[in-house]
């Protein structure tokens, strides 16, 4: 049984580790005091730190040195050193044997362990493996010489030869073996004969024996191909049988004429990797003559790895037989070939025309032959790179495939008599405008933009141009992304700089225009590509061509479609940052005229209710706002001073879609780390200049509040003590004495913000307490309560409690303030607001110290206790 088999395995291992493989002689039968004392010494002792590992849960062992039972964490540090001396005693056991002649006791343990792992049991065979990747590291000159006998056993000579197969494809499958094959041309020429060319006998088996089977030998296959991908190959082939084998395999003739599909993929991926460019002599004419027959295949994973393999080689080709050879192969003029490479192209976007195995489940789907499929696209695919997105705001999409376009560039450029582009321009209507009812149209428009991408890369072309742009514009708004990475990655300036003169032109004209919902999707396509070609372009005489699409979008402010209101926010925000990145503001002033056109509109438009072109306007100006902001580029230095108040001005607009907006463009400015200490400053004294001009308008006065504190924390490392003590004391403090509950409340708030940021021991805190405890004992009598004079000094009291709840609040869990809390205590019943904050602050406090009261309360004499008790404070807390 199988048992038995890996326990007689295992012993056959044992011994050739400690005695060698001739343990019939009587001097290596004599070193058992030697395996015995290794084992005591060895074995033993680890074994017992692993049973005190699993006994014991301190890392130290009492009553017990180190050099006697090593402690847990050397532990796989004694089993490496296991291994290893074991692996020495086989090693010089398998070299004594080699000196001496004696190599039978070997070669009956190979063949022994051959044997075993040509069983149709898979433990045995998995046993076999391990014993015979042991004999072969042991001793590797011998296990390198006998590779070439284990090759021909992957071919099924039989029904009885499933077990030989798989055990001989999983041996070879090792990573030294694999490296010893495709570093020695004798052995690949075999192994790939071999496998290419008898891979079909597996039709030998039985029919539920050929799956495993076939992905054995596929399996194996890939992992070699792929091997010359990650380990040094030696170049110095020989030639001859180089070109011999190649050759072969393409041959119209003897067995390569009744190669499968499959196997074809394989050679084409071995055509790539085998020739060299600085040497075409492999790849003559009658090569390139079967890959593109190749490409015309009915199976979608050959055609694609035919494709790119034949503009590689094609590549290799030297320039002054390239025309030759094209004219040899048809290539010009054949709209066959063209139709067939778009095809292709499109089908690998889809993923469903055309599976593997000829259904409708798609490339992905694991079919029942699609092994070692996947692994020999890769390697055949055209190198391709990730392309860096230099704009700020994402508009590429994930259905342009870079290495699609570069292929085609290529496959242009190197036959550039313009047959190539001329042949695939004739396929741009049907790739971009034919059956655009149907599933696969967006996967021909994406091959459409990167065939377009290509060619406008290779030169432009006035016909391509437009046929990309009615595209564009026929498109939805998630159908676009492929046109905007095709312009983007097209790497001719002068053609980006036309492309942009012409959307520029056309989205001008669309918002000018009619304004109904296949306009506004036009134009926010139009916005979105101009966006796209700004960030890659940077001389003034390129960006001046989104010139008269900046002062369309400043005369369409109010725009009745969000969507275009918010693409035309983001792509004037784009535009100015690259002209301030570019160092070409100067030059460029329109975008700051335009800007401020825009603004002023907004600004001096009425507050409306309902929805109207001055609601829309100031809905626009805040998505330019929230972009600028967001972006964090260095036009928001320069305009966010002049434009950050309106994001105030807009708080409580009778417009409930205006109000939300400008509450999130107030919360984008609030989390802005700017650049510069000007900068800071400045945003920082236009908010507080717009609370103190919001008289009639607490909402504003509010969100100054919140956005002043947030500004004061995330640049304190521009402001500093200084300027946050200043606006801290100064500007939160005229918010503490507003009249409206809300503000005072948002301003104490943010004064807790503020504070936090200090350590306790701060002098500043202490001079901040002293000063709100002062005005916290403001003297009033009942009977002033309701003159203004009465009021005036509510006002200062209200000032010094909120002032000290804000103290008190921005240490929640600790007592560094008692007197702070006990002053708190004792405004508890005057009239509201002035007790009720109060009161609700004393509340906070007795929430975050209910667990530690205890401690607490030693911060509190009787008396400032008593005071606690007489405010409702707890009387279990007394």
């Amino acid at each position: 049984d199988t048992t038995s088999h890996r326990r007689v395995i295992k012993t056959i291992r044992v011994l050739l580790t400690c005695f060698g493989a001739n343990t019939s002689s009587r001097n290596k039968l004599a070193g058992r005091a030697v395996w015995f004392r290794y084992m005591r010494e060895m074995t033993n002792p680890l074994a017992y730190v692993v049973e005190l590992r699993a006994a014991c849960e301190r890392d130290i062992v009492e009553n017990r040195r180190d050099w006697v039972v090593p402690r847990y964490h050397q532990v796989d540090d004694i089993q490496t050193l296991l291994n290893w001396q074991l692996h020495e005693m086989a090693f010089d056991n398998a070299r004594a044997d080699k000196d001496a002649g004696e190599e039978g006791g070997l070669e009956d343990c190979f063949a022994a362990m051959s044997v075993a792992n040509e069983h149709d049991w898979a433990d045995t065979r998995k046993a076999a493996q391990a014993g015979l990747q042991d004999l072969i590291s042991f001793a590797p000159w011998f296990g390198k010489a006998r590779v070439e006998d284990i090759i021909p056993r992957l071919v099924a000579t039989d029904s009885d030869s499933y077990g030989a197969v798989l055990g001989a494809a999983k041996l070879l499958e090792w990573k030294k073996v694999i490296r010893w094959i495709v570093n020695d041309w004798a052995l690949l020429d075999k192994f790939m004969r071999t496998v290419i060319f008898e891979v079909g006998s597996i039709r030998n088996l039985a029919d539920d024996k050929q799956k495993e089977a076939s992905e054995a030998l596929y399996g194996l296959l890939a992992k070699v191909l792929g091997s010359w991908t990650t380990l040094p190959v030696d170049k110095d082939w020989q030639k001859n049988k180089r070109t011999a084998l190649l050759k072969d395999m393409t041959s119209s003739s003897g067995k390569a004429a009744g190669l499968r599909w499959r196997q074809q993929m394989a050679v084409c991926v071995l055509l790539l990797i085998v020739t060299l460019p600085e040497d075409d002599s492999a790849v003559d004419d009658a090569v390139l003559g079967w890959v593109e027959q190749c490409v015309h295949s009915e199976m979608l994973p050959l055609r694609s790895a035919a494709i790119s393999v034949l503009t590689q080689l094609l590549d290799r080709v030297p320039e002054k037989r390239r025309e030759l050879v094209a004219k040899q192969l048809a290539l010009h003029g054949n709209p066959k070939f063209f139709r067939t490479v778009v095809e292709t192209l499109s089908q690998n976007h889809s993923n469903a025309t055309t599976s593997v195995d000829g259904n409708t489940h798609g490339m992905k789907h694991k079919t029942e032959w699609s092994v070692g499929v996947g692994e020999m696209l890769r390697l055949a695919r055209f190198p391709g790179d990730k392309y860096a997105i230099k704009t700020t705001l994402p508009s590429h999409s994930r259905e342009f495939l870079s290495a699609h376009k570069l292929m085609v560039e290529k496959l242009i450029s190197t036959l550039s008599d313009g047959a190539m582009a001329a042949g695939l321009k004739e396929q741009l209507d049907f790739l971009l405008f034919e059956n655009a009812h149907t599933a696969e149209h967006s996967s021909r428009v994406a091959t459409g933009a990167e065939v377009v991408s290509a060619i406008l890369s290779v030169g432009m072309d006035a016909k391509v141009l437009e046929s990309a742009s009615k595209s564009l514009f026929e498109s939805s708004l998630e159908g676009a992304g492929v046109w905007l990475a095709a312009f983007r990655q097209c790497s001719n300036r002068d053609v980006q700089a036309q492309a942009l003169e012409l959307f520029s032109t056309r989205t001008a004209g669309l918002l000018k225009g009619s304004q109904d919902m296949s306009d506004a999707v036009k134009a926010c396509n139009g916005l979105r590509v101009v966006r796209a070609l700004v960030g890659e372009l940077s001389s003034v005489e390129h960006i001046e061509h989104a010139k008269v699409l900046v002062m369309a979008c400043a005369d369409a402010v109010g725009h009745p479609y969000d969507n275009v209101r918010r693409e035309t926010g983001r792509t004037i925000t784009e535009i100015a940052d690259v002209v301030e990145r570019r160092g070409i503001s100067k030059s460029a002033d329109w975008v700051g005229q335009a800007l401020e056109a825009m603004f002023s509109d907004a600004r001096s438009g009425p507050r409306d209710r309902d929805a109207s072109t001055s609601t829309r306007a100031m809905e626009t100006v805040l998505h330019v706002l929230s972009s600028l902001v967001m972006n964090g580029g260095p036009a928001r230095d320069r305009y966010v001073v002049d434009f950050c108040t309106i994001a105030l001005e807009a708080q409580g607009h009778p417009n409930m879609e205006v109000s939300k907006m400008a509450k999130s463009a107030a919360t984008c400015l609030a989390s802005a780390s700017f650049g510069t200490v000007e900068a800071a400053i400045g945003v920082v004294e236009a908010v507080s200049a717009a609370a103190e001009a919001a008289d009639e308008n607490w909402y504003t006065r509010m969100g100054a509040s919140l956005v002043l504190g947030s500004l004061l924390i995330v640049n304190s490392c521009f402001l500093g003590y200084a300027i946050g003590a200043v606006h801290a004391r100064k500007e939160v403090e005229k918010l503490l004495r507003d009249t409206q509950v809300e503000v005072h409340n948002a301003a104490s708030a943010t004064l807790t913000r503020v504070l936090s940021a200090y350590e306790v021991s701060s002098p500043s805190l202490e001079t901040t307490k002293e000063r709100y405890l002062k005005l916290a004992r403001t003297k009033v009598a009942k009977s002033q309560y309701k003159t203004e004079e009465g009021k005036a000094k509510l006002k200062k009291r209200l000032t010094g409690v909120l002032g000290l709840t804000a103290l008190v609040h921005a240490f929640p869990y600790t007592v560094p303030f008692p007197d702070a809390v006990v002053a708190l205590a004792k405004r508890t019943s005057d009239p509201s607001p002035v007790g009720t904050s109060a009161k609700n602050a004393v509340q906070h406090f007795k929430h975050t110290h209910t667990d530690s009261w205890a401690e607490a309360r030693t911060h509190f004499t009787t008396e400032e206790l008593e005071d606690l008790q007489d405010s409702n404070y707890s009387g279990s807390h007394a």
